[in-house]
């Protein structure tokens, strides 16, 4: 009896330490190095977002209108727009890009046998950045506030093709590419720091200056990089896919400018991401491990659109950009339609 009463005492103890063991490991692998971002990835198969089915008709706003504490000094958005949140009736910044390296990439499918225009990826008002499309050719820009305000782009000399998926990815790089083999030329560009560097499945197709020649009052005389806010110091952008900016313009495209596209996988880096990374991931969704994933503190923005349904397209990067899908020409019109299985991998 007391081998038995001397077992069970063993297997309690053995069976407590084993369990203080796990909550153990569980809390170091838990808070590692820095502070850990909850992230969800929300997958209900594989999907894109088809901005060519919107409406023609009225004007944009930005779906959860009564979100806004002060309506007048915070953007409304179109096609899809992130929400920033919150503090003492304030908008807060979404995505900091300020005196940073960045990349914007994603899959597009033009749609239109005519002239492609409008906004893939943009942040900006008198100031900031975008990767759009012009006359069916990627480019990137970005926007310095002065007296007007100076654009400075790179873009790609080869047409998006009609009903085929392209990956573009438009990168701020401050690093000089001067003896890269092979780098596109600029004017010199490639050899300053920063400056646009402008791929196109992968493959590094243009560069551009961030400064210089744009006639703009005063004259932009070095490199720059792309504000955070425009000139008033409240960095009340927000992050608009799919159209230009509410209220602004780029290259003579405006928020009427309707994206003829489908659009898939997007992603905002506070990095600039070299030509071999975006080779690697740019085929596969980022995962919550391994080489192509979320677990990255430069990862600012993930939507990979596979929601299939509703107006919300989710934020995977762990910083809460959730967006609001309403159409980009239909008044107060939260649009629900433009799922498409129609994937590009």
């Amino acid at each position: 009896m007391k081998i038995i009463k001397l077992a069970k005492r063993m297997y309690a103890l053995f069976l407590v330490s084993g369990i203080l063991l796990l909550c153990t490991g569980f809390i170091f692998i838990s808070c590692g190095k820095g502070p850990q971002t909850k992230v969800q990835l929300i997958d209900a198969g594989d999907f894109a977002l088809d901005f060519s089915k919107t409406p023609e008709e009225g004007e944009a706003y930005i779906a959860n209108q009564n979100l806004f504490r002060r309506a007048q000094n915070c953007p409304r958005g179109l096609g899809i727009s992130a929400i920033p949140p919150f503090d003492v009736g304030e908008c807060t910044r979404t995505v900091d890009p300020n005196v940073k390296e960045f990349t914007v990439e994603g899959w597009i499918k033009r749609k239109t046998s005519g002239a492609l225009n409008g906004g893939i990826l943009s942040r900006f008002d008198v100031g900031g950045l975008s990767l759009y499309v012009k006359n069916n050719k990627p480019k990137l820009a970005i926007l310095i506030p002065v007296t007007g305000t100076a654009t400075f782009t790179a873009a790609s000399a080869d047409d998006l093709q009609v009903d085929n998926w392209t990956h573009v990815a438009g990168v701020l790089v401050n690093e000089n590419h001067g003896a890269v083999v092979g780098h596109p030329a600029c004017s010199g560009g490639q050899s300053e720091t920063p400056h646009l560097d402008l791929y196109v499945d992968g493959v590094l197709k243009s560069c551009g200056r961030t400064w210089g020649g744009s006639g703009s009052n005063p004259e932009i005389t070095a490199p720059q990089f792309a504000p955070d806010d425009g000139g008033d110091g409240q960095g009340y952008m927000q992050i608009y896919m799919g159209a230009i900016p509410f209220q602004f313009s780029i290259d003579g495209l405006d928020d009427q400018t309707k994206l003829e596209a489908v659009l898939d996988d997007i992603r905002f880096w506070t990095v600039a991401r070299t030509q071999a990374e975006i080779q690697q991931c740019m085929n596969t969704k980022l995962t919550l491990s391994g080489t192509c994933t979320t677990n990255d503190a430069n990862l600012k923005g993930y939507w990979a659109f596979n929601e299939g349904t509703g107006s919300t397209a989710n934020d995977s990067s762990g910083q809460n950009n959730a967006s609001s899908i309403v159409s980009p020409h239909g008044e107060n019109t939260i649009f629900t339609g433009a799922w498409v299985t129609d994937t590009p991998f």
